[in-house]
């Protein structure tokens, strides 16, 4: 694997599960594209994404449905389903990295009886 530090204080080489890489790539798309304060360089957030698509059949269903499909999350993030502890933990690693708590936060959550939490798009 790519061992690479960055602001992230995350190495690539540090992931190496499909549930780690998972929650990294939506904790990452919520501040991407949610709140536009990215802590995960592209060039990581694009190896994760990767990552998972090889790795689709060793995740979680909740993972799967929350990532959209190995195809989808092959090239991009936008798509994905946030959940309250998604958001929770972005904020977490956003003020461990930039000393601050990013201030957009998803005002709208719709419960999902299948998996029994509240989740949110991100477009």
């Amino acid at each position: 694997m790519i061992e690479r530090r960055s602001s992230s204080r995350i190495t690539i080489k540090d992931v190496t599960s499909s549930g780690h890489a998972a929650r990294l790539v939506l904790m990452s798309s919520y501040l991407y594209y949610w709140c536009d304060s990215p802590v995960l360089p592209d060039a990581d957030y694009d190896y994760l994404c990767r990552f998972l698509a090889r790795r689709w059949d060793k995740l979680k269903p909740l993972r799967q449905y929350m990532l959209g499909s190995a195809k989808d999350i092959q090239s991009t993030g936008h798509h994905v389903l946030i959940s309250k502890a998604v958001e929770g933990g972005a904020q977490e690693w956003h003020k461990a990295i930039r000393g601050n708590y990013p201030r957009a936060r998803i005002p709208s959550w719709k419960w999902n009886r299948r998996f029994g939490l509240h989740l949110a798009p991100l477009v």
